[in-house]
């Protein structure tokens, strides 16, 4: 009788690449700095805003032209560079929907929270839009930017009026 052995290296390099992985993923938990949370008012208030582009002619355009900034068969810096005119063009017009879908769309990790930055500090001159920049907070994934985001978020929101 032959012993079929050909599954057990496979694996078993399978399974030291997940506790590899799995060690390198609680490593950067432990490493990453605490971020400061949000305001529970200030989420809140975030938590009930919506993106709906289809509701008017103008957010009817930005659909439109981020789908097709988004997709085709460009370069992906090309599709990049298209998703940041409109993202910078609907911060131009305070149109923080259209903004916060271009960024969702955008590849290049550095890029997007370059754009987050740009968006969370364009929301925060007005109480009104303050909670858009909340909802591009949440998007953002470097631990230190996060923490420095949130705490401007947070002191401008205190000094809102509350209605």
């Amino acid at each position: 009788m032959e012993k079929s052995t050909g599954w057990k290296i496979p694996l078993l390099f399978c399974a030291v690449v997940i506790l590899l992985v799995g060690a390198l993923q609680l490593w950067r938990a432990a490493a990453a700095p605490d971020v400061t949370p949000l305001d529970a008012t200030l989420l809140a208030r975030a938590d009930d805003f919506r993106i709906d582009l289809p509701a008017d002619e103008r957010g009817r355009y930005y659909q439109k032209a981020i789908t097709n900034a988004a997709t085709g068969f460009q370069p992906r810096p090309q599709k990049d560079a298209a998703l940041r005119a409109l993202h910078d063009a609907a911060i131009a017009e305070e149109r923080f929907d259209a903004a916060c879908t271009a960024v969702a769309l955008v590849g290049d990790q550095r890029l997007r929270e370059t754009l987050l930055d740009t968006l969370a500090t364009a929301a925060a001159r007005r109480c009104d839009t303050l909670p858009w920049g909340a909802f591009a907070a949440r998007g953002m994934r470097d631990p230190e930017h996060q923490d420095r985001t949130h705490q401007l978020l947070n002191r401008l929101w205190a000094n809102c009026p509350r209605p």
